[in-house]
């Protein structure tokens, strides 16, 4: 489902039926190393945080968890996706600009 589509955050658990979440965000990240996952579990061991960290999640909520902290989260990532969404058109700009110049630059050594 997730190669098919594109998705701003990923939520999920650590627990789930098919596959853990671990396997999912390892496998979410080879597709896409940029997305933003937030984890929510009741898993509170050292293994867990340490292995959701090594596969690159934004957050980690353990359950039960109040509503204030898991808004503090996604403004977390919500401020980190749009560092990265400005960073694109930045890049996109700097592209064209290059582009512009190098046109300009051959034309001039054209003459």
């Amino acid at each position: 489902m997730y190669a098919n589509n594109s998705y701003d955050i990923v939520i999920t658990d650590l627990s789930m039926p098919k596959m853990d979440g671990i396997e999912m965000i390892t496998k979410i990240k080879e597709i896409n190393e940029d997305q933003l996952v937030l984890i929510t579990s009741a898993h509170t061991e050292t293994d867990y945080m340490i292995a959701a960290i090594k596969v690159g999640i934004d957050g980690y909520i353990i359950k039960p968890f109040e509503y204030p902290q898991l808004n503090a989260e996604l403004y977390k990532i919500a401020n980190r996706l749009e560092v990265l969404q400005e960073n694109i058109v930045y890049k996109k700009h700097l592209k064209e600009l290059l582009e512009k110049k190098t046109s300009l630059l051959v034309s001039a050594l054209r003459t």
